[in-house]
C-alpha cells in the first residue's frame, strides 16, 4: 500500500509470474499507488489474463484511467479464478469506463465481488453496471457508494427503465 508500484514494477512481477513464483498466492493489493496509472494497469491486464491462482486483487487509488480499466476489464472477461475485484477511488467519471465495467459483468463467469466505491460514476454510467447485472449470475456484493447516483433529479431506478 503507497508504495509507489508502477509500471516497471508490473512488469518485474510478470517475469517473476512467467518463472511460476505466482503459483500459491492468492491475494494482491497494489493499493494507494497512483503511480501505476494505465500503463501499469495495461501490463497487468496482461498477466490477470493468464493467471489461474490470483482470487482477489486490489486496485484502489491507483490512477486507472479508460485504457488501463479497459484492459484490466477485458482481461477479466474471460479470467473465470479471480473473485473479489477492489477498485475504490479511481476516477471512473468517463462513460467509456462505465461500458468496460458493464461488459465485464456481463462476460465475466467467476467474479462474487466487485467494489466501485467512491469511483465518481454518475447516473449513467451506474446504470452501465446495473443493466449488466440483468445478464451476471456469479455476482454476489456490488458496492457503489459514495458515487454519483442522481443527476438533474433523476434517479438510478429510473435510468435504468
Amino acid at each position: 500500500t503507497g508504495c509507489s508500484i508502477d509500471e516497471e514494477c508490473i512488469k518485474m512481477l510478470m517475469m517473476v509470474e512467467k518463472g511460476r513464483a505466482f503459483d500459491y498466492i492468492k491475494t494482491i493489493y497494489i493499493e494507494k499507488n497512483e503511480e501505476l496509472g494505465d500503463k501499469g494497469a495495461i501490463v497487468l491486464g496482461k498477466m490477470l489474463r493468464e493467471n489461474t491462482v490470483l482470487k482477489t486483487l486490489g486496485l484502489r487509488r491507483c490512477g486507472l484511467g479508460p485504457k488501463g480499466l479497459s484492459e484490466v476489464c477485458s482481461a477479466l472477461e474471460v479470467n473465470t479464478t479471480l473473485t473479489s475485484l477492489d477498485l475504490p477511488k479511481n476516477d471512473f467519471e468517463e462513460q467509456s469506463m462505465a461500458i468496460s465495467l458493464g461488459k465485464l459483468l456481463q462476460k465475466n463467469k467467476g467474479l462474487t465481488s466487485l467494489l466501485l466505491g467512491h469511483c465518481r460514476l454518475g447516473p449513467e454510467g451506474l446504470c452501465e453496471v446495473y443493466n449488466a447485472l440483468g445478464v451476471n449470475t456469479t455476482l454476489t456484493s456490488l458496492n457503489v457508494s459514495m458515487n454519483r447516483m442522481m443527476s438533474d433529479d433523476r434517479s438510478i431506478a429510473s435510468l435504468g427503465k
